[in-house]
């Protein structure tokens, strides 16, 4: 199973005011010990700004494992209708009427609630390809979805990547008072992934993902501030750890981007007059550039060790 992560210009999907940065260099990256053959690919961070989704799959292969998945478990009757909503997705043919749009959504809150959790995660990879349309979006609004698949994802890590590629794909999108109901179990979700260190160590997919739903949080902290302060200093820790447990490029760099992201938007501190926390920061950064970095690395640390030397002054 793989899965791409695209900058926020790229999906046909995605508003035309959007960042106009051209498209970098393709890389792949495979998710581990999945079934699912849905094919994404990851794009380099030459022109690291704004947000990323995750946004193309293989329709096909998430169609044929959702089928399989009832089979196994005795619960086929939702999938004429999801295999059929796939195939709308497919086309980009969704329909945008509240009784279909509720209907789809009934059907996923009721598997999400009924199937096992190892069974889960073709469904999460289905929301996240649905939520790239707006009238899903909005449908999501009010039902309890959102928080169904942040719980489940403790329990079963690739249905934890899929929830992570679903929340990025809705940041790509809103804003986030969007998803204020969830946002705060969001965080916790990750501050576990990043504390759960095996769960990240050489799984590309899974650091691309939690860095790039980071990266989304932090910029639109930045347009919009919504978190509190605890919230933004978790962010910021989670992000530094994650710098040191993946060597993936584009998970580091978007990291490093969240902490930019989570510094430019603070009033002055990251929590209030705590000068400590900005000194572990900068030490925390400044100890990366002895490392070998590339330039795109290397030119993202030194203007954010500028933007963290200004916020001391």
């Amino acid at each position: 199973h793989q899965s791409q992560s695209q900058p926020q210009h790229q999906s046909q999907s995605q508003p035309q005011h959007q960042s106009q940065k051209q498209q970098a260099q393709v890389q792949n990256h495979q998710v581990t010990q999945t079934q699912t053959s849905s094919k994404e690919s990851v794009s380099s961070v030459s022109n690291q700004e704004n947000t990323f989704s995750f946004s193309t799959g293989n329709y096909d292969g998430v169609k044929q494992k959702l089928s399989t998945f009832a089979s196994e478990v005795g619960q086929t009757e939702y999938i004429s209708e999801l295999q059929n909503h796939m195939d709308l997705l497919k086309s980009n043919k969704v329909s945008n009427s509240d009784e279909d749009v509720q209907k789809i959504i009934t059907i996923l809150i009721n598997v999400i609630k009924t199937w096992p959790v190892d069974k889960l995660f073709p469904v999460i990879d289905l929301i996240r390809l649905t939520v790239c349309h707006s009238s899903f979006r909005k449908g999501f609004v009010g039902t309890d979805i959102l928080k169904l698949i942040i719980e489940k994802s403790y329990n079963e890590k690739n249905v934890c990547l899929m929830t992570l590629r679903c929340y990025a794909n809705i940041l790509h999108f809103e804003s986030l008072s969007f998803i204020q109901n969830t946002i705060h179990e969001l965080i916790r979700l990750i501050h576990h992934i990043i504390n759960e260190s095996a769960h990240i160590k050489n799984n590309n997919p899974l650091s691309l993902s939690t860095a790039t739903t980071l990266q989304n949080i932090a910029y639109r902290q930045s347009q919009l501030k919504v978190l509190s302060n605890e919230d933004c200093d978790i962010c910021i820790s989670t992000s530094l750890q994650l710098l040191s447990l993946t060597d993936n490029n584009d998970a580091q760099c978007r990291a490093l981007m969240a902490i930019s992201y989570f510094v430019k938007s603070s009033d002055g501190n990251i929590h209030s007059n705590s000068k400590q926390k900005w000194i572990k920061i900068r030490c925390a950064i400044e100890s990366l550039k002895e490392q070998s970095l590339d330039q795109t690395k290397t030119d993202i640390i030194s203007q954010l060790l500028k933007d963290i030397e200004s916020k001391q002054s």
